[in-house]
């Protein structure tokens, strides 16, 4: 028959937790799939409770029908028979397999014999039952393996008695006696096969397989041992003690040669051990290496490392069966192992739960960073049953290399973890935040620039020291603030990035930026000060705004810059406004031919005057519409002229098209001061009043049809030069207006010395001027200064009525915006010039 033994390795993980854990294709632990609503418990439970009904109805149906064939044999002989043939078991490898070998098929083809059914059964039951609980098996696998022995017993009677029915005792009896207990063995194997498949429904052809080949050796043999014993105790009984004394020696001799054999093997899985280890280099790949190595060096079902986490190493099991890990519990085995100091052997005697441990093992202890824990394997594989006395000095070889192995990888991974860490914050630094995006793969999410602002004053004032405190403060507060899926990093100095998978679009993304900001914002303590840092955050969210982390990086480290530039604490990636953007690149490439060609519209927003109504003039306005991408805003294209060097090309050409324009306005009869915007690019070197004399030059026009709008704060960038230059465009007649008054940081002072003949008022005081009490103030105390000055004074962006009325009541000159006209192409300027009538006022 099929020995427990050979598949005791199969049913021990009836009661083994880590038998339901795999991995998946990155090595995590996960659980196993049992594909049915019945648990494999339960269905070998049902099977066991078949087999029991089974032998029943066969004992109670053969019970008067079936004698004897050869009488004269006491049943309850055969009890210490079968117990002996259980017990004395020998062990031959085949093919780097165990093999066990038993006497149990041969008692059982006596007993068939010699028994009646009932007495076959009833011996076979108490014998190897008896043999079965001395092994101190669990309650549900002793009743299973009962139940299957008396179930063999009870085929083989069917076969013998109610199928070939014999009808002398001489050789062909043997022979159908050796057949039917063939076919009952082959029962006892398909059952065998069946109870594995429950538990390893993937693969349950090869595991029949398996189970055959072993049921076709040991059954074969042990049967044909039976039938050549029968026949030489026919003709003597001493020929049988012959035979006896035979069987035992080849038996040692199988022994010894098993044992000589196995030491070599061990000698030479012992390097193969060593040599695997070399190749394993971090802490995790050591240790699972290890265990993997370990339980098929010692040929165990499984084996598994408890230590102390404080190590450095997570404890871990190891399952040869589904070739799975699963994290370990560390209290499993300390009633066994309790003051382990060297290498041993163990079994779960003293153990309260005797269902959850092994019933035989090895163990030895380990030592790693200081802390001293334990390898330990059980459940000897191929049943080979217990394990040898040599096998807790060879497990404790091979944790001595384990120890040297983990320590080289401990070393190892404080090295990697060097690398990708900070030193001061012990968050991933560039590198590391790399990896592990990288390694996440994420298709959506955010990433996020921090930097910090006026860090470097407490550097410079408080020291370095006093910094890094500081940056450990704002580490913390940051860590608190993220998620534990977020990536959070420090890139250097003041630098930090974040990467959030949760915020995959631009309003959750401004959200979690505006937590990093506030996260900083709140004042620090130190040296008995309570400082206050700012920071400029920015992001770029992917796919849209890049789908490698390079770009994702760079858009974001733009966008943090836009931040920093126009303090607006945090912003979200504009390809309008990167430099390095391959559309920002085509756009200057189209805007220098743009301007070269004339490709430029000029468009012209109307100025009353809020005396009468009357239209006095206009501002022209730059507009561009690229044949491809469509109306480009005048913020973009004008920020990449100054960027590109152009800014002064695309002056001129505007201008010219501003002089060509009042040209044909005054053949018509239309006579309009016009204004020309100028950046603080247009008031670098000395050119600018020549180049405006030269377009000028053979035009009939007054020059104060002209003015030019200039910025304060452009003004201040370099104020003694730029007022020279003003002087002379003034000099040519041009009018001067300062622009975004109120904006800028010019004093009076300045605005006193300045050859303006014009004051522009900001949109941002003029909105809701009739409402708002604090705008009323300011702008009546900018009109009365402007005019005391002798100054005229236009506010700009009026967008309804009761603003206009507001600022005539306050003695303002004239008014430009929405509510009069938006800025509209010059054929529409034209005809709404020619169908214009006065505004009404008040």
């Amino acid at each position: 028959m099929t020995h427990l033994g050979n598949v005791e390795r199969y049913l021990s993980t009836l009661w083994d937790p880590c038998r339901f854990i795999t991995q998946d294709p990155n090595g995590t632990p996960q659980p196993r799939e049992v594909g049915s609503v019945m648990t494999p418990n339960r269905k070998v439970s049902v099977l066991t409770f078949a087999l029991t009904a089974m032998v029943l109805v066969v004992a109670w149906s053969l019970a008067a029908s079936a004698p004897a064939l050869i009488t004269g044999a006491t049943w309850w002989y055969f009890v210490p028979a079968f117990l002996l043939a259980e017990r004395a078991l020998a062990h031959v490898e085949i093919r780097e397999e165990t093999q066990t070998l038993s006497l149990s098929e041969a008692v059982l083809l006596l007993g068939l014999v010699l028994l009646s059914p009932h007495g076959l059964i009833a011996a076979r039951l108490i014998g190897s039952g008896t043999a079965l609980a001395l092994r101190r098996l669990p309650l549900a696998k002793l009743a299973f393996n009962a139940a299957l022995f008396a179930g063999e017993a009870a085929i083989a009677s069917v076969f013998l008695h109610l199928v070939f029915r014999p009808q002398s005792t001489g050789p062909g009896l043997w022979a159908f006696a050796g057949l039917s207990v063939f076919l009952a063995t082959t029962f006892g194997a398909g059952v065998v096969a069946c109870v594995i498949s429950f538990f390893d429904s993937d693969r349950p052809l090869g595991l029949l397989r398996g189970v055959f080949q072993v049921q076709i050796f040991t059954a074969t043999a042990s049967i044909s041992l039976a039938i050549v014993g029968a026949a030489a105790f026919a003709r003597s009984a001493t020929n049988l003690a012959y035979l006896a004394l035979l069987v035992g020696g080849v038996l040692l001799l199988l022994k010894k040669q098993t044992s000589t054999a196995q030491r070599a093997s061990d000698l030479q899985s012992v390097g193969q051990f060593t040599a695997t280890l070399v190749g394993a280099t971090g802490t995790k790949e050591v240790v699972l290496t290890s265990l993997r190595e370990v339980a098929r060096t010692m040929r165990s079902e499984h084996a598994a490392i408890f230590i102390d986490p404080r190590s450095g190493v997570t404890s871990q099991t190891y399952s040869r069966e589904v070739n799975g890990f699963s994290p370990s519990n560390v209290n499993q085995f300390d009633a066994v192992l309790a003051d382990l100091d060297t290498p041993a052997l163990f079994t779960d005697s003293g153990h309260p739960d005797t269902t959850s441990l092994p019933t035989v093992g090895v163990a030895a202890p380990i030592e790693v960073g200081g802390c001293v824990g334990m390898v330990v394997v059980w459940d000897r594989a191929t049943g080979v049953g217990e394990f040898l006395s040599s096998d807790p000095r060879m497990l404790g070889s091979m944790v001595s290399q384990v120890e040297v192995a983990l320590d080289r990888a401990r070393l190892t991974d404080q090295l990697h973890y060097d690398a990708h860490h900070d030193a001061l914050t012990k968050l991933p630094n560039r590198l590391g935040f790399t990896e592990q995006l990288q390694a996440a793969a994420h298709e959506s999410g955010t990433l996020f620039v921090l930097d910090l602002d006026r860090f470097k004053v407490i550097n410079d004032t408080l020291g370095h020291p006093t910094g890094d405190e500081a940056l450990k403060i704002i580490a913390r507060r940051l860590q608190n603030v993220v998620g534990a899926d977020t990536i959070l990093a420090r890139l250097g100095g003041d630098e930090f990035a974040a990467f959030s998978p949760q915020c995959v679009d631009i309003a959750s993304a401004s959200r979690f930026a505006k937590r990093l900001f506030d996260s900083i914002k709140a004042p620090l303590e130190l040296q008995d000060l309570s400082l206050q840092l700012g920071a400029s955050v920015g992001f770029a969210v992917t796919p849209m705004h890049g789908k490698d982390l390079t770009t994702l990086m760079s858009h974001a480290d733009t966008a943090m810059y836009e931040a920093k530039r126009h303090q607006v604490g945090w912003q979200v990636y504009r390809h309008e406004t990167d430099p390095n953007d391959p559309r920002q690149l085509e756009l200057i490439s189209a805007l220098r031919h743009a301007i070269n060609a004339r490709e430029l519209d000029v468009w012209y927003q109307p100025r009353i005057s809020l005396e009468d109504g009357s239209l006095v003039g206009a501002e022209a306005l730059a507009r561009w519409i690229h044949p491809h991408f469509g109306f480009v805003p005048p913020d973009e294209f004008i920020g990449l002229a100054e960027g590109a060097g152009l800014m002064r090309d695309l002056t001129d050409a505007i201008f010219e098209q501003v002089v060509e324009d009042i040209c044909r306005w005054d053949e018509s009869g239309i006579r309009l001061q016009i204004a020309v915007n100028l950046s603080a690019r247009n008031l670098h070197g000395d050119s600018l009043p020549r180049r405006v004399a030269q377009a000028l030059e053979g035009r009939h026009i007054e020059t104060d049809r002209i003015s030019f709008e200039i910025t304060e704060t452009a003004i201040m960038v370099d104020r003694e030069r730029v007022v020279g230059l003003l002087q002379e465009l003034r000099d040519l007649g041009i009018a001067i207006a300062i622009d975004d008054y109120g904006t800028g940081y010019s004093s009076l002072t300045y605005l006193r010395e300045l050859p303006a003949d014009e004051l522009k008022i900001d949109r941002s005081f003029i909105a809701n001027i009739d409402l708002d009490t604090h705008n009323f103030l300011i702008v009546r105390s900018t009109i009365d200064l402007a005019h005391n000055l002798g100054l005229v004074v236009t506010a700009e962006g009026i967008e309804r009525q009761e603003e206009l009325n507001t600022l005539t009541e306050l003695g303002c000159d004239f008014a430009q915006g929405h509510l009069i006209s938006k800025p509209v192409p010059t054929l529409q300027f034209e005809e709404w010039v020619v169908a214009h009538r006065p505004v009404v006022l008040g």
